[in-house]
């Protein structure tokens, strides 16, 4: 398998799989149609790591990705900046909103430089009724993260005006996932089960044959 096929997956703990009981998520649901369609044609890296904001992202970009030489790259991350840290109070979003423009100018400034073919998803939603999720809590006080469907949303607005803006494709995973069965299949609230990455990778096969983003060289 040469550098030249490799697609390469960055992201967050959705881009990762956690929770899905098949082990999956939906980027081996990805190398399944892929294997499909093109057998031996691409070889897929998933860099998914749970928790990671976009300062992260913008950090592995440059020590993780690029590195491996991909040809074809799909970010997918930004909801770990929206969440809120509720402990003992809920005391705001991990990275403003603002400050997380600026990263991904730049993350998208890099990948516009490298001359990677690029596909960026948007946020997905949250189950606000499951909220918050303790997840290795602190201490006694901790409880958990929270986050909110109306700062994910503004989110992803922002998020999409700057992928448009130089050019790349853009996936409003938000407003596309709120119209279905999405939000009922996330047993923390936040992670999808296997029949939410279902519904998730239903939307990202749509958008990569609407591109054909595997087809053009």
């Amino acid at each position: 398998m040469s550098e030249s096929e490799r697609v390469v997956c960055l992201g967050d703990s959705i881009t990762e799989g956690l929770g899905d009981e098949r082990g999956l998520g939906w980027v081996g649901r990805l190398a399944l149609y892929l294997a499909g369609e093109c057998p031996s044609k691409w070889h897929i890296n998933n860099l998914g790591v749970a928790g990671d904001t976009s300062i992260d992202i913008k950090l592995r970009l440059m020590t993780e990705c690029l590195p491996r030489y991909p040809v074809r790259l799909i970010l997918s991350a930004g909801i770990n900046d929206t969440t809120s840290r509720v402990w003992p109070a809920e005391t705001g979003s991990k990275v403003d909103i603002t400050y997380a423009r600026d990263i991904w100018r730049q993350i998208l400034g890099v990948v516009k430089t490298n001359n990677i073919k690029t596909l960026v998803l948007g946020l997905t939603p949250v189950n606000e009724a499951l909220l918050p999720l303790s997840y290795m809590p602190y201490d006694e006080t901790d409880r958990g993260h929270h986050a909110h469907n109306t700062l994910i949303e503004k989110y992803e607005v922002m998020l999409g005006q700057e992928v448009k803006e130089l050019g790349f494709p853009f996936l409003p995973l938000f407003q596309k996932l709120s119209c279905t069965g999405y939000a009922e299949n996330l047993p923390d609230g936040i992670h999808p089960n296997a029949k939410g990455y279902d519904i998730l990778f239903k939307a990202v096969k749509e958008k990569i044959e609407d591109i054909s983003f595997f087809l053009r060289p």
